[in-house]
């Protein structure tokens, strides 16, 4: 933390979850995606920049904005890096028809499509296509696959598709790969690269996109996109790009091109003399890596180099006023900052501060929980969008079956593979039953430098205590079965005790219904009814029960103890907004509190509905000059073009 970081107010947010954006092509949000709010952040820092610079009580002071984690959710980010080599939306942009071959009659572009007509004869197999002279800075090299989007009419018959390359005038054409088109509908041309192994990639000078057609018929086609993709393991081409720090910026990249008001937010932001923090959480554990961090400053320059408003903005200014924390963000006497994905086991990482695999250092170690994220919730969200929105978890499968019985037995059944999978590969890198590292503890004198500001002493206690939460995981997983198992020993009770009447009284009739034994029946069911209530509400609390309060208070004694005493706890993760005055300690002068920053994510739940709209744009602001006292969480309201404080419930 720098000198000038310590006069700056303090903004604190979490969970935005930024992901794939906004398809260019079309004009989409990816179903996959969870911030959709790209102009309201740009207009909550605006307000907040104003209000900093014309109210009393901010002192002047800048801003310094903590990002708490999961700002950006790359485990949902499944696009595949590709060289664009044509989109025609500016026209023919090069392609000519090839007049020589015998079919080929017309090509136009138009409406972001290359148009091609061909008549075929049907006397013999003729060819029709178009040819792209590259530009000489074009390299193929490292690329593995040539694919195009095209569509034949309905009423085409028998029609396929190749690519063909050449090197100049006297190389011959590459062996053709024919891919047979669907009549009408998209059909993805490939050709394989990797199969020219006496083409040099380096000097490929003519790109070619033929048809054939045996059959008499006169052909329209539509070509979408052509583009060149890098060689990727059959993992990666349905899953996405793994952890390592080329593939993750390549991701990060991604996403600020498809979230560009975001990050011409945070120019604004920066280039006004504000500061910011990014704290990583388990969503975004990626951004451990040096290259992620400058391909984060990379994207604020370039945001800013596309703002007329920003010109002449001191670029390297800009990219020195980011800070990024590798797990805690504390100031003295003022308040502690982390994400808290370390106290769940489900998103337990055995070492936070480096969390690489140990037999592959380029690589992230992830948890259970990405595993799940990856594996299985990814392509639920191309069937419902909102998936992963509803809290808790187990509600949305609760809605599957009460909505459509049938669709949600379809669904479930259909991904059950997917489900195997995720637990499959969290089997495979023994992700499933977390293991606490104690070496971690050992070498914090070492890393010094990744603690944060916090004694090495402070931090190991913190450190451990995650691995207290990890060692008690099993306990609590059978804790959570004795439950399950006595609310349905409860229910099937309750069922019995409730049906024997009916049959007594469907064989028997009225009169010879046994009344006291009746009455004695129904009696019992209620009573087993409220019983299961109980152990519901004891079993709902262990399964989704805000653990991060109780973290907050051990982690309070802990600094209080090393005499690092801050009256905030600032935590996210759990997407509950919160603020819990915690135990009051009796040499202190003055209350500690906990304070969850919850999501901007949408969130759909009957407890929260209560009290907010499916949007909330929390954060929790501190202003220097301002005494210690109760926190205030806040959300910001788009279209009031103001704050208000967050309602939260009462326990």
């Amino acid at each position: 933390m720098t000198a000038d970081s310590e006069h700056c107010n303090l903004l604190i947010t979490s969970d935005l979850h930024l992901g794939e954006g906004v398809d260019p092509a079309t004009g989409r949000f990816s179903p996959r995606e969870d911030f959709f709010f790209d102009q309201e952040f740009h207009r909550f820092l605006d307000y907040l920049c104003h209000k900093s610079s014309g109210n009393s009580r901010y002192g002047g002071r800048p801003w310094k904005l903590i990002l708490n984690g999961d700002a950006f959710c790359f485990l949902q980010v499944v696009a595949k890096p590709r060289l664009p080599i044509n989109t025609f939306e500016q026209g023919e942009e090069g392609w000519e028809l090839m007049r020589y071959l015998l079919a080929s009659r017309r090509c136009s572009a138009a409406n972001g499509y290359l148009h091609l007509g061909a008549s075929f004869s049907g006397s013999r197999r003729q060819e029709a296509g178009v040819v792209y002279y590259l530009p000489e800075e074009t390299d193929f090299s490292g690329y593995s696959w040539l694919r195009a989007r095209v569509r034949v009419d309905e009423r085409a018959a028998g029609v396929r598709a190749t690519f063909r390359l050449k090197v100049g005038s006297e190389s011959s054409a590459t062996r053709s790969q024919w891919v047979r088109l669907v009549p009408g509908e998209w059909t993805e041309v490939t050709y394989d690269l990797s199969k020219l192994s006496k083409l040099p990639l380096d000097r490929l000078r003519t790109l070619q996109l033929r048809i054939i057609s045996n059959n008499e018929q006169d052909v329209s086609l539509h070509i979408d996109e052509i583009w060149a993709e890098l060689p990727l393991s059959p993992r990666e081409e349905r899953y996405g790009l793994g952890t390592t720090p080329e593939q993750t910026a390549w991701k990060l990249h991604y996403c600020g091109s498809n979230h560009p008001g975001f990050f011409e937010a945070l120019a604004r932001f920066l280039a006004r003399g504000h500061r910011l923090a990014y704290v990583k959480g388990n969503h975004d554990v990626d951004v451990h890596w040096p290259l992620v961090q400058e391909t984060f400053r990379d994207l604020v320059v370039e945001a800013a180099q596309r703002c007329a408003d920003l010109e002449g903005t001191d670029h390297q200014a800009l990219r020195e006023r980011i800070e990024f924390w590798p797990w805690v963000y504390y100031e003295p006497g003022l308040l502690y900052v982390e994400h808290g994905n370390q106290y769940e086991p489900a998103n337990f990482f055995r070492d936070f501060l480096n969390p690489v695999l140990p037999e592959d250092p380029q690589r992230l170690e992830l948890p259970l929980g990405s595993f799940i994220v990856r594996y299985a919730f990814n392509s639920l969200e191309t069937v419902h969008p909102w998936a992963d929105n509803v809290k808790p978890a187990t509600d949305y499968v609760k809605w599957l079956f009460k909505e459509d019985f049938f669709g949600g037995m379809s669904t479930l059944l259909d991904n059950a593979d997917l489900l195997l999978r995720a637990v499959w590969q969290a089997f495979r890198k023994r992700a499933v039953v977390p293991k606490a590292d104690r070496s971690v503890l050992q070498d914090l004198e070492e890393r010094q430098a990744l603690l944060s500001g916090l004694p090495p002493e402070a931090m190991a206690q913190v450190v451990e205590l995650s691995h207290e939460r990890v060692a008690e995981w099993w306990q609590r997983i059978l804790r959570t079965v004795a439950l399950g198992g006595l609310s349905f020993v409860l229910l099937l009770g309750m069922a019995v005790l409730l049906i024997r009447p009916i049959l007594d009284l469907l064989r028997g009739g009225l009169t010879r219904v046994p009344w006291l034994l009746t009455v004695g029946q129904l009696g019992g069911s209620l009573v087993l009814f409220l019983l299961r209530r109980l152990v519901a509400r004891r079993l709902r609390r262990e399964v989704e029960g805000d653990y991060l309060e109780r973290v907050a208070q051990r982690v309070a004694e802990i600094l209080n103890q090393q005499g690092l005493s801050v009256p905030y706890m600032v935590f996210g993760h759990t997407h509950n907004a919160s603020v819990v005055k915690l135990t009051r300690q009796p040499e202190l002068p003055y209350d500690q509190w906990y304070v969850n920053t919850g999501t901007w994510s949408q969130v759909w739940s009957q407890e929260q509905q209560l009290v907010r709209d499916s949007k909330q744009f929390a954060f929790f602001e501190i202003a220097r000059d301002d005494p210690l006292g109760r926190p205030v969480l806040c959300q910001w309201h788009d279209d009031r073009s103001r704050p208000m404080p967050v309602l939260l419930l009462g326990e």
